[in-house]
């Protein structure tokens, strides 16, 4: 009888740890805990700002930003600024920010281009 208890009890524990697991992995893929790794070190994604596109081609054609990183499925666009500073935009189709980089001709030569 006691073995059989312990028996249960490891099971019981076993299914413990394995449906906490499982929640564990709903709420990341579910992006419940979504980070984004910068030079700076996690930054929540919600506390990165979001400007309008038109606003983030100024500020890119303003010479501001040290790196731009596109995020390849959902059309957003991270601006990494010289000052260290993070923001988001939207463009409306995909590498959009590829354009707007490349016609801002020498004054954006050195930012940065990632896809993640």
């Amino acid at each position: 009888m006691v073995k059989q208890t312990s028996e249960m009890n490891l099971i019981s524990k076993n299914i413990r740890i394995i449906t906490a697991a499982v929640i564990l992995i709903a709420i990341i893929y579910s992006g419940g805990i979504y980070w984004q790794k910068n030079h700076q070190g996690l930054i929540d994604k919600e506390t990165i700002p979001y400007v309008p596109w038109d606003e983030a081609v100024q500020i890119v054609n303003s010479g501001q930003v040290k790196e731009i990183v596109q995020t390849a499925h959902n059309y957003d666009v991270t601006l990494i600024l010289k000052n260290g500073t993070s923001i988001k935009t939207r463009e409306s189709r995909l590498d959009e920010i590829v354009g707007v980089k490349v016609k801002c001709g020498p004054l954006c030569k050195d930012i940065i281009f990632s896809e993640k």
